[in-house]
């Protein structure tokens, strides 16, 4: 996979080759160029002061890797398939605009049966604390921290089978809702949830859906959520370490037994969380 790079500088503009994306480093993820994907991309510049970069008028995760900078871009599920670019302000204020392609993915269906017919038609009360609920967790995964994560690799935060897997087309007695953004762990219940990543707990909350859930912002738009649990072991504003106790694994919320739904957003969209595995 090939990106353009186009180098902008007043007056003139200039066309630079072709750069690869980032392969095989040891802090960055593959290169996974579809909707619900990542692609890290390599930046102009090598220096100390991290650039800023940008997809749309989001902001980007930078990190540096082998002394060079890298924009991490989450492809979000509705992206059309096609070229896209990011703009980034690089070293002495250089504005460059790259080009990446998003290719194809078409994920399986899965039909389930839910036992609360409320969950799949809620009644108007319950779409009053959905509507309500669902703007909280838009501000929540708006945050855009300083901190800066170590690593994009993840550990898994619970034993078990990867049961459901991310980007599924759902059917819930037989009706089609939104897709499955994320990736279920089939863990019994109470099992222990264990933060994948260094990061700080910006939310702990009980929704219609989600049920008892934590958000974990680990850095630069790089969220991670833990949904249906039994309880929370963590409170807001606490800083946490790989490997520390989030949770218990529970059936709270939208399910039909007892596993950990594990989401990970990155620039405030969705992305398959196998793929930092």
């Amino acid at each position: 996979m090939m990106l353009h790079l186009c180098r902008f500088i007043a007056p003139v503009l200039l066309l630079v080759p072709l750069v690869s994306m980032a392969q095989g480093n040891t802090v960055l993820p593959g290169n996974h160029p579809f909707p619900g994907g990542l692609v890290s991309i390599k930046l102009d510049g090598s220096g100390d002061s991290r650039p800023k970069a940008f997809f749309g008028n989001k902001p980007l995760l930078v990190i540096k890797e082998n002394n060079a900078w890298y924009a991490v871009v989450g492809i979000g599920l509705k992206t059309e398939p096609g070229e896209h670019r990011i703009s980034a302000i690089t070293t002495g204020d250089q504005k460059l605009d790259y080009a990446f392609t998003v290719t194809p993915k078409k994920y399986p269906a899965q039909y389930l049966k839910v036992k609360q017919k409320r969950y799949v038609e809620p009644d108007k009360n319950d779409i009053k604390r959905i509507l309500k609920e669902k703007q909280e967790i838009t501000e929540t995964l708006s945050a855009f921290s300083e901190l800066q994560p170590s690593t994009l690799k993840m550990k898994r935060p619970a034993n078990g089978r990867l049961s459901s897997r991310f980007g599924l087309r759902r059917f819930f007695n037989g009706q089609e809702r939104s897709p499955h953004t994320g990736l279920d762990i089939a863990a019994g219940n109470k099992a222990v949830i264990r933060a994948p990543l260094d990061g700080k707990v910006i939310r702990v909350a009980n929704y219609f859906f989600s049920g008892n859930i934590v958000f974990i912002d680990h850095g630069q738009g790089l969220i991670s959520t833990y949904a249906h649990l039994h309880r929370a072991l963590v409170r807001e504003g606490q800083n946490i370490k790989t490997g520390e106790r989030v949770g218990e694994v529970g059936a709270t919320g939208r399910v039909t037994g007892p596993h950990l739904h594990w989401s990970v957003y990155l620039n405030q969209e969705k992305i398959d969380p196998a793929l930092l595995l």
